[in-house]
């Protein structure tokens, strides 16, 4: 979401095969990016799939460790609203 409440995209993440989809839903000049962290391994940064200019979806795979702790935090590179946590689920 940018600072001025507009949702600036979307994702979706797919257990079967860790599949992370990014789209880019506003036409505004910045990207959208979702970064994966496994909080079972102390919060390290695992992958990050970006996409950018309207209409534009960028998939990304990686093979979790099962039983682990994954967060996934938004950015909207370029604007001021900084990343923020959309999700916490368990592989």
């Amino acid at each position: 979401m940018q600072p001025s409440g507009k949702v600036a995209g979307s994702a979706s993440f797919v257990a079967k095969g860790d599949r992370l989809t990014v789209c880019d839903t506003v036409a505004d000049g910045y990207s959208v990016s979702v970064t994966v962290y496994d909080e079972s391994a102390g919060g390290k940064k695992i992958y990050t799939v970006k996409a950018g200019g309207k209409g534009k979806c960028t998939p990304g795979t990686k093979n979790l460790t099962e039983g682990h702790t994954y967060s996934f935090w938004s950015d909207t590179s370029g604007s001021s609203g900084g990343m923020g946590r959309i999700a916490t689920d368990k592989a």
